[in-house]
């Protein structure tokens, strides 16, 4: 076949009086904007690849010049209204995930630093050694008041004046301690909240603007090889050269180095607020209480201290917090409560509400540490939660832990705790379930 064929008549049917206007409205299409509709990419590249292989050396495919420029003014306006979309769509994305990203920094450097951290120990400290100058006070008055009756001398009654006072003084450290404490308390906890939320947010977005990215660099591959082969169609036009393999192969090398999205590293998570069975507890709703005849009441409990309180409310599935307090007014007998949630609280004015101390979170229902087993580290009875998930704490190699009431024949009423390494051998339990160590 005539190489003058190839160029304008070849594979493409017209006579050779038609090659110069032909070549002119072929680079007219080229420059062409807005001449048709903007079409899906895979289609621009399909209309485009059957132009250039009848180009090819050889080949038996035909095309007419209304065809040839109805597929490249097509190809032409998609890409001219495509291709510079695709950096700032890049440039979009990029700044989304920047943001995303300063949104966790931000949970850092509104809530993270260790200020309130050394704070609360430097008062703990205070606390600490004035209740240890008060042991000391109570053991001079013992020496003092020894065999006194009931008319110490002068010493005698210096001595309690002392026990006094400095029952007094650490009374107000306390005081000054507690309310740091609960401050650097609802801070740790506002951290981790504000962590965990922007996180998912975060993470969400990253899915998502993978996912585009990919999609994007797939489209732009598509269209670039697109622009590629118009290249190639023009220049076989214009010279009257037919388009090798190696030139239509080399299409489909296509760079998408600059579409490539830069994933920074945030934040990492923050370390788990520290609990101890010790710590005091911290009011969340002064004057309320879990509300009465509501689903969100979960309990109530007369007769025990605010501590086993707190390890009620651990013990019991879905208990976020609970109320302590005197029963009713002018009364000293307590009375506590567990709740799901304190949105619907009611006004109690001989008692407060507290967010439940959880140091360890629910990890299986119904399962314990397996027995005779190499997982299970130890095994001991009669302690409440929090007391098994500080032997569990204390223990090297201990990562969860089964709480709950021992269903053995003489011990039904008793408390059951063990220790493990892993729950994946686990066994049921019908009467307790297992905990992750925070």
């Amino acid at each position: 076949m005539p190489l003058l064929l190839l160029s304008v008549c070849g594979a493409v049917s017209c006579t050779s009086t038609c090659k110069d206007e032909d070549a002119s409205s072929l680079l007219q299409a080229r420059a062409s904007v807005h001449r048709a509709k903007t079409t899906d990419a895979k289609t621009v590249l399909k209309s485009v690849q059957d132009v250039a292989n009848s180009l090819r050396r050889g080949s038996q495919a035909t095309m007419d010049p209304d065809q040839v420029n109805a597929a490249l003014g097509t190809a032409n306006t998609a890409l001219q209204a495509m291709l510079p979309m695709f950096a700032e769509q890049n440039d979009i994305a990029q700044r989304e995930i920047e943001h995303g990203v300063a949104a966790v920094q931000a949970c850092h450097t509104e809530h993270g630093g260790e200020v309130g951290s050394r704070l609360a120990a430097a008062d703990f400290a205070a606390k600490e050694q004035c209740e240890e100058s008060l042991s000391h006070v109570i053991e001079a008055e013992h020496d003092a008041c020894e065999g006194q009756g009931e008319h110490p001398n002068c010493l005698c009654d210096e001595a309690r004046t002392a026990i006094t006072q400095q029952t007094t003084l650490c009374a107000a450290v306390t005081n000054t301690y507690e309310a740091v404490f609960c401050e650097h308390r609802f801070a740790c906890i506002s951290f981790h909240e504000c962590h965990h939320q922007e996180m998912e947010v975060y993470n969400g977005l990253r899915a998502d603007v993978e996912a585009a990215m990919v999609s994007r660099q797939e489209e732009y591959i598509t269209y670039m090889q697109s622009q590629c082969l118009i290249d190639l169609i023009t220049n076989a036009m214009l010279t009257s050269t037919p388009i090798d393999d190696a030139s239509l192969a080399g299409c489909d090398d296509v760079s998408v180095d600059d579409l490539i999205i830069t994933f920074p590293e945030p934040p990492s998570a923050p370390t788990q607020c520290p609990v101890q069975s010790d710590d005091p507890h911290c009011i969340v709703q002064a004057g309320m209480k879990c509300p009465q005849f509501h689903e969100d009441r979960l309990f109530q409990t007369q007769g025990i201290t605010l501590a086993e309180c707190s390890d009620e409310c651990l013990a019991t599935s879905g208990c976020q917090h609970f109320s302590h307090g005197a029963c009713n007014a002018g009364d000293s007998y307590p009375c506590c409560m567990g709740c799901s949630t304190l949105a619907n609280a009611q006004e109690w004015s001989s008692g407060n509400a507290y967010d439940a101390r959880t140091p360890f979170h629910l990890a299986l229902e119904n399962m314990k540490c397996p027995h005779n087993h190499e997982d299970r580290l130890f095994r001991t009875y009669d302690i409440s939660l929090t007391a098994c998930h500080d032997e569990c704490q204390a223990t090297s190699g201990c990562q969860h832990f089964s709480y709950g009431t021992y269903d053995l024949q003489h011990r039904t009423e008793s408390s059951g705790c063990m220790g493990c390494t892993t729950l994946a051998n686990a066994e049921e339990w019908s009467v307790g379930d297992s905990y992750d160590m925070a």
